[in-house]
């Protein structure tokens, strides 16, 4: 479902054959009475736009700007996912390669979900949320608008997260807080066990309960500047942000 207008696309060939639009058949995908146009490429990207009659789950959405919604190679969209177009003229809500959605997620308008991500049951994202590749958001979990999630990254089901979720870390509870390393997700993907002892001290080092963050994020700099691996968070850690940055609880630390 594409702003509450249902598409279905039979892709059995390899490519999109037919486009039904409320469960009529149309000639060239113009001709509902949504005014919704589909443009499909075989083994690329499918991107979604309307121009009038539709209703937007946006309250200052201008429904005459020209939008899109851009779906990537090998994506699997389960039963009742929802994705809505950008809310910019011109711009794209986008869904990136070897993404599964399961049933019944979300994405919402102006979002970039990166490559190999998986989103279980229920899993939604508000408005200009960013998932970096390889992420896996747990059933019933919601990411709040504007918070980035970075590569490698779990966030445990029926979590709530309201701010930065730095790459590779595991983010769990009602509130959600980092609770270690996402060390399953690392194994499967063939990090070595020199890698993951390395993150686990930079983790360990950047939320002691010593001294100020950025003291110790200035540490993590001066000692890590050159590595690849840190690097991924280091330059995530650099980016502005709309949204504060999730810390464990020191409690659990």
């Amino acid at each position: 479902m594409v702003n509450g207008t249902t598409i279905r696309i039979d892709i059995s060939g390899g490519f999109s054959k037919k486009i039904f639009q409320n469960g009529t058949q149309g000639k060239n995908a113009t001709d509902s009475t949504f005014s919704q146009r589909v443009i499909y490429f075989k083994g690329s990207a499918l991107r979604f736009w309307q121009r009038r009659h539709n209703q937007y789950k946006h309250l200052n959405f201008d429904r005459g700007l020209l939008s899109f919604v851009s779906i990537g190679r090998n994506t699997r969209l389960g039963e009742g996912v929802t994705i809505h177009r950008s809310i910019l003229e011109n711009q794209s809500t986008r869904v990136k390669n070897k993404v599964f959605l399961m049933g019944n997620s979300h994405v919402a308008h102006d979002c970039l979900v990166g490559n190999n991500t998986v989103f279980v049951n229920n899993a939604v994202i508000g408005g200009h949320v960013e998932i970096d590749d390889y992420v896996y958001l747990g059933g019933q979990s919601a990411v709040h608008q504007f918070c980035r999630v970075g590569k490698h990254a779990i966030i445990g089901a029926g979590t709530t997260i309201d701010g930065d979720v730095i790459p590779y870390s595991s983010a769990i509870g009602s509130r959600g807080h980092l609770s270690g390393l996402n060390l399953v997700g690392l194994r499967r993907r063939s990090f070595s066990k020199d890698d993951i002892k390395k993150l686990r001290n930079v983790y360990r080092l950047l939320f002691a309960p010593e001294g100020t963050f950025n003291e110790r994020l200035s540490e993590v700099r001066e000692n890590f500047q050159k590595d690849n691996l840190i690097r991924e968070i280091l330059d995530f850690l650099e980016d502005n942000s709309n949204r504060p940055l999730i810390h464990p609880k020191m409690d659990k630390f």
